[in-house]
């Protein structure tokens, strides 16, 4: 109706709350073709931000803080 299509070939499918002997390599293949896109990796980036599957450390942070001030300069008024 729209004419918005999914691209496949950008997403990703990722397995997260389970260890990584949870599910092994061949099973997460099998879900990302059902999908048709590929199997994902932790860290990643989400709106600019990182994301991974537990807690971040402060240096992965600081670069996206950074980028955010560098951002926001724009918007204060002197």
């Amino acid at each position: 109706m729209s004419g918005i299509r999914v691209s496949y070939n950008k997403n990703e499918v990722f397995v997260v709350g389970m260890n990584q002997d949870g599910m092994n390599q061949e099973e997460r293949e099998k879900v990302a073709n059902a999908f048709n896109c590929q199997v994902g990796s932790f860290l990643m980036k989400y709106l600019g931000l990182p994301v991974r599957d537990h807690r971040l450390v402060k240096s992965e942070l600081s670069g996206s803080a950074f980028n955010m001030e560098k951002r926001l300069e724009t918007f204060k008024s002197h």
